[in-house]
């Protein structure tokens, strides 16, 4: 997602709880469903990764999850305009 001061970069994820079926995060390989790689939520856990990664939450079956989700967003420090007199 890019705005025109801020541009996502990376999502973190923290879970806070267990005791739960379900709800694992699956990062998704566009043609090979057999090299897809799920993450299995850990109470304390920390998932970190680039948002635009293809991903999917699994349904819940069982129980409760709770997790608190941030995003980590930049703005570059130099526009392209004075980056471009570097070279």
């Amino acid at each position: 997602m890019q705005t025109e001061n801020n541009l996502e970069y990376e999502t973190i994820q923290l879970y806070l709880n267990e005791g739960f079926q379900g709800g694992e995060t699956t990062f998704v390989h566009f043609w090979d469903s057999t090299k897809n790689v799920s993450s299995i939520p850990r109470t304390g856990m920390v998932l970190v990764f680039q948002h635009d990664l293809l991903h999917e939450g699994a349904p819940l079956r069982k129980g409760r999850k709770y997790t608190v989700r941030t995003d980590v967003m930049y703005k570059p420090l130099m526009s392209k305009t004075l980056s471009n007199y570097d070279s």
